[in-house]
C-alpha cells in the first residue's frame, strides 16, 4: 500500500538525519524508513511528494466486523 503527502514546498527534501537525545524533532522520517518498505521524495509542478510503502500479507479482514 502506498502513502502520499504533497507539499508545495519544493525546495527541501527530507533526509535522515542523526539527531540527539534530548533533541524532540527529527526522528519522524526513521520511523518511516523502519517501518516502511520504502519511501522516497518525487518533484511535480506544484511542489513534492514524499511517500512510503507498507507490505500487505493479503486483503484485510475486519476481526470485529461481526460485533
Amino acid at each position: 500500500m502506498r502513502f502520499e503527502v504533497h507539499d508545495e514546498d519544493a525546495a527541501s527534501a527530507p533526509r535522515l538525519r542523526r539527531v540527539g537525545g534530548s533533541e524532540e524533532g527529527g526522528r519522524g522520517l526513521h520511523l518511516v524508513a523502519l517501518l516502511s518498505s520504502g519511501w522516497g521524495t518525487t518533484r511535480t509542478e506544484h511542489g513534492k511528494v514524499v511517500w512510503f510503502e507498507l507490505r500487505t500479507s493479503g486483503p484485510h479482514q475486519d476481526d470485529n466486523a461481526d460485533k
